[in-house]
């Protein structure tokens, strides 16, 4: 898969999140919501805010759409551009 295909399905999940007017950081499935690394102090407050989202009845509906919307395996290649890979591969 392409660089350019694989944004595309980012673009689903931009949508989606949209969609719910959460974040993307705030969207995330089984209340899990990654946190380590965080960089940005609004990051790490969207991230605090996402435990006392609750989704309701659209939960199962969200997810399923996002499931099939971007299957497991769907994204694959490079996790970052040519530059980026060389700084860090051996």
């Amino acid at each position: 898969m392409s660089r350019p295909e694989t944004l595309s399905l980012l673009d689903r999940i931009v949508a989606t999140a949209d969609g719910l007017r959460l974040t993307t950081g705030q969207l995330a499935q089984d209340g899990v919501t990654a946190v380590p690394g965080t960089k940005r102090r609004v990051w790490l407050e969207q991230n605090g805010a996402a435990a006392a989202i609750e989704l309701g009845t659209t939960v199962p509906t969200t997810f399923d759409g996002l499931s099939a919307a971007i299957p497991v395996g769907a994204v694959a290649g490079d996790r970052y551009a040519p530059m980026g890979m060389a700084s860090i591969q051996e």
